[in-house]
């Protein structure tokens, strides 16, 4: 963020034009390039982008569920099994997640700069900036603004609005950049993620996790994502409020299936979250049905990803479909 309060000089010398990819600097109420371009800042925030554009629905989500999903936020007394890899408490979800989703250790991020490429309302971002010497969150939509007020605390955080495909910062900025379950919600998961490679320092890591397409197990009893994506045809677009309420119901309904077969023909047919909070349970089940875009993907195939984009040290996390790997010291422009 640019407040008149703290340096502006930190950010202002990683961005660059989206148009000539010129320096920019700041007047009273925008970033202005000498090619004429100018960016406003709202509540102190960089806008690259007019609007949240075909993301508006996790706009709605992320205004709504402003800090279900931090770990410092209230009470949070659950227990639960996270991906196999153990029991988790509800206060240290979302660290536990992302050492899960990106390979990476909090002490591997100090003194690094660092990007989060799609932060919502900041659910990585808090933990990041706790290790980081400067994080940068960067989403399409106003949840920016969410994650500004959430992270206030947090004098090493910078927030944009922007879009992922047309990112406004130099080349080689970035020890690390990761975006975790926000690639596969663009118009293109795969040139997303293409966009995101020339940011990196020769020696940077970039890790991603994106959906899984499940496989046919058994070709006489299709996957769950199966009917979730027939029911997709029409959930994008129904009214956002319509849709939530309808995610609230089905979460709720999840705690009466007392019986295990009811309750598997349940997740079979009608497929939701299984969260053991029943707001996060209603978030991740509009989070799964309200995008526009929501394509899945397979190991081999990001995989390949990472080879043609000439990456080393390819590493394949515990989570599927979650990667990481190395820029060369050697790269060139």
């Amino acid at each position: 963020m640019l407040t008149e309060s703290e340096p502006q000089e930190e950010l202002l010398k990683l961005l660059a034009c989206t148009d000539c990819s010129g320096s920019l600097r700041r007047n009273p109420t925008s970033l202005v390039c000498d090619c004429g371009r100018q960016y406003p800042l709202v509540g102190g925030i960089p806008r690259f982008v007019k609007s949240s554009a075909y993301a508006d629905n996790f706009e709605y989500e992320w205004t709504r569920f402003r800090t279900t999903q931090l770990d410092s936020a209230g009470e949070k007394n659950w227990e639960r099994n996270l991906y196999g890899a153990g029991t988790v408490a509800g206060s240290n979800e979302s660290i536990r997640t992302f050492a899960l989703k990106t390979g990476i250790r909090p002490e591997e991020l100090k003194g690094k700069v660092v990007l989060d490429a799609g932060c919502g309302m900041g659910r990585f971002l808090e933990m990041v900036a706790s290790a980081a010497k400067l994080a940068i969150g960067v989403d399409l939509t106003r949840a920016v603004d969410v994650a500004a007020t959430n992270l206030v605390a947090k004098s090493n955080v910078h927030l944009l609005q922007a879009d992922l495909r047309h990112l406004p910062f130099r080349p080689k900025t970035f020890d690390v950049v990761y975006s975790i379950g926000v690639l596969h919600h663009t118009p293109s998961t795969r040139e997303s993620f293409q966009s995101l490679i020339p940011l990196l320092k020769p020696g940077g890591v970039i890790a991603i996790w994106v959906y899984e397409r499940a496989p046919w197990r058994k070709p006489w009893l299709p996957p769950a994502q199966a009917f979730s994506d027939l029911y997709r045809i029409v959930t994008p677009r129904l009214p956002k409020p319509l849709l939530l309420k309808l995610c609230r119901a089905r979460a709720q309904l999840g705690e009466h299936a007392q019986h295990p077969l009811a309750q598997k023909l349940l997740n079979k047919l009608l497929p939701a979250s299984d969260h053991p909070n029943l707001e996060w349970r209603i978030l991740d089940t509009f989070d799964w049905y309200s995008p526009k875009y929501q394509w899945k993907h397979t190991s081999d195939e990001v995989r390949r990803w990472f080879e043609d984009a000439g990456l080393v040290k390819i590493t394949e996390q515990q989570v599927p479909i979650s990667f990481s790997g190395v820029r060369p010291s050697e790269s060139g422009p």
